[in-house]
């Protein structure tokens, strides 16, 4: 058998534009499933590929600060995260600590890597099931590898690479339940979306869309078949079950990084993230809020993504709704309401939030990129120029200041400070400059005899008893502490805060206390 017909199949169906049938779309699907088999594997693997040897190549060698410190520690060690707790993460995380590669650091933002070049590798699949050709499902892909916040969260130990992936599984398999009305892909779907809100409560708003979307394309099968509903919402409740997690690992003891829940209110307050809501999601002021954001997060799609990229999506979303306008309504809720949840965090300015838009904004890109060569094949040529100079440009671009493949700052950090602190110090510093010192002890084993706090929260029987330092970003929030105690400057430290990154330049203060009158 000749191996390379394929590739030169592939090729003559470029040129021609015969690539997709004038049939209807169930045929041009099914037609298309077996003509592109071989192309389609080759496609996804080149799809992980290439965006994985980039963000391997400026990926974060070392442990880090804040969140990303806290999440290279906390799944090796079983313990529980900041709000949502991130169960899913916790567990997978756990296991690629195990990966024979480098220091557990590494793994934690390896993980984040995979898993975003997988999701794109499933992105491309999705885009050749929904009809687009594999060469423009690829280009599309690329495109969209390199918009900086999907490259930056794929450097570092992040939860939301992981939604990511999920995110670009739930869609695929939607497409492929809308296609084949397999029960089996109804019932995975149910269970991804379920382990995709133990990975964020994100999930939990999306999840109504795409139930809706679900039921309404598998109507005729879901009535002749009513136990599916049911086993549906089973498997749903199965994957869900992840954050059972939490409070069974804070009934044992976890170790002490973010507190536990003691009780329900306690468990609520942490998977809902309610302290990082602007406001409550089901309040009027959330809508007024979603609203005044969407050009803010227009202009970040744009200034990401390039217009290119942005007219493509605009025209792709057109173009679904005259022609598969039940996919077209169902993508454009979910972009909806993931754009309403993150306009309604209070860090809002957390682009990472957004990857679920992306991953649809990348699907009418497809789309639209698919109708223009398959109506004018003369436009071919320009139109892959375009989808070579985007990938092409944002690379060049966001290269320098994503690239980290040289920031060793966490690891000297933590060295430094533990070089600084005397035997059974303790320190009180900023969530950002604790979680590595924290991995230091927890992951390392180094200066188990310091005890490191966030806040301000010593006494004086503190202060008599051991050696107390303080290293704070604020100098106001030090006022208070001025006027009890006696601060003595012992050396300037470089600081992080809400960067990979410390820029910050503040002293390290031992903590005495004031002379007697």
């Amino acid at each position: 058998m000749n191996r390379t017909a394929p590739v030169r199949a592939l090729i003559r169906a470029w040129e021609s534009g015969s690539v997709v049938p004038t049939a209807t779309w169930r045929r041009t699907v099914l037609e298309r499933a077996i003509e592109w088999t071989r192309p389609e594997r080759l496609v996804m693997l080149a799809a992980v590929g290439m965006p994985l040897a980039i963000y391997v190549a400026t990926l974060i060698p070392t442990v880090n600060f804040g969140d990303w410190a806290e999440m290279q520690t906390v799944p090796r060690v079983l313990g529980i995260a900041h709000p949502t707790g991130y169960p899913t993460y916790t567990l997978v995380g756990h296991l690629f600590s195990y990966l024979p590669l480098g220091s557990v650091a590494y793994r934690a933002n390896l993980l984040s890597a995979v898993s975003i070049s997988v999701g794109l590798g499933i992105l491309a699949v999705t885009m050749m099931r929904l009809g687009v050709r594999p060469l423009i499902g690829y280009g599309i892909t690329l495109a969209l590898a390199p918009v900086s916040s999907v490259w930056r969260s794929a450097t570092r130990a992040d939860p939301h690479a992981l939604q990511f992936l999920l995110a670009a599984l739930i869609v695929h398999r939607l497409v492929v339940w809308e296609q084949d009305r397999r029960p089996r892909d109804l019932l995975l779907g149910a269970l991804l979306l379920g382990v995709s809100l133990g990975n964020h409560v994100l999930t939990l708003l999306m999840a109504p869309v795409v139930v809706a979307y679900a039921l309404w394309v598998g109507r005729r099968e879901l009535i002749a078949r009513p136990l599916l509903v049911p086993i549906a919402g089973m498997c749903f409740a199965a994957g869900a079950l992840v954050y059972a997690y939490i409070p069974l690992r804070s009934a044992f003891g976890a170790p002490e990084i973010f507190d536990g829940p003691t009780d329900w209110e306690n468990f609520w307050s942490l998977v809902s993230g309610a302290q990082f809501r602007a406001t409550s999601l089901f309040e009027a002021q959330s809508a007024i809020t979603f609203v005044a954001k969407l050009p803010d997060w227009i202009t970040l799609v744009v200034n990401q993504g390039t217009v290119a990229f942005a007219v493509l999506a605009v025209l792709g979303l057109l173009m679904l709704l005259d022609r598969e306008r039940a996919f077209a309504l169902f993508s454009a809720a979910l972009v909806t309401v993931n754009v309403f949840v993150f306009a309604n965090w209070i860090s809002a300015d957390l682009d990472r939030y957004l990857f679920a838009s992306w991953i649809i904004l990348a699907i009418w890109a497809a789309v639209a990129a698919e109708r223009i060569v398959s109506d004018a094949p003369k436009r071919a040529a320009p139109l892959a120029a375009v989808l070579v100079v985007i990938p092409a440009m944002l690379l060049v671009v966001n290269w320098p200041q994503l690239d980290e493949s040289r920031n060793d700052q966490g690891e000297r950090f933590k060295e430094h400070m533990f070089r600084q602190l005397p035997e059974n110090a303790a320190l009180f510093t900023i969530w950002d400059a604790a979680t590595p010192l924290w991995y230091g002890q927890l992951i390392d084993g180094q200066r188990t005899d310091v005890t490191i706090r966030t806040g301000l929260g010593l006494t004086e029987e503190m202060v008599r008893e051991r050696p107390v330092y303080v290293l704070h970003l604020f100098d106001d929030w030090l006022v208070p502490l001025r006027e009890q105690y006696v601060l003595v400057p012992q050396s300037e430290v470089d600081l992080p805060f809400g960067s990979t990154r410390a820029t910050h330049r503040r002293a390290l203060e031992r903590v005495e206390a004031l002379p007697a009158t």
